[in-house]
């Protein structure tokens, strides 16, 4: 990918990540010895049943009012 930017453009060399959500919850739960507690008390859960657009600006809604949010 260096160089690729050039196409639009001054180059410049290719950099970025990945990050695997799943090894990182399991990496978590083997370092913490134990399950993370995804649900509690003081969050909001939202379903998402279908309708993500929804389901997002119900989260982000929650967000704002400063609650956890959960997707479930």
């Amino acid at each position: 990918y260096d160089n690729l930017i050039s196409n639009f453009g001054a180059p410049e060399p290719a950099v970025g990540f990945s990050l695997s959500l799943d090894g990182l919850v399991s990496a978590l739960v083997r370092h913490d010895n134990s399950t993370i507690a995804l649900r509690r008390e003081d969050s909001h859960a939202v379903t998402l049943d279908g309708d993500f657009v929804a389901a997002f600006r119900t989260a982000r809604e929650a967000r704002t009012q400063k609650r956890k949010v959960w997707m479930q």
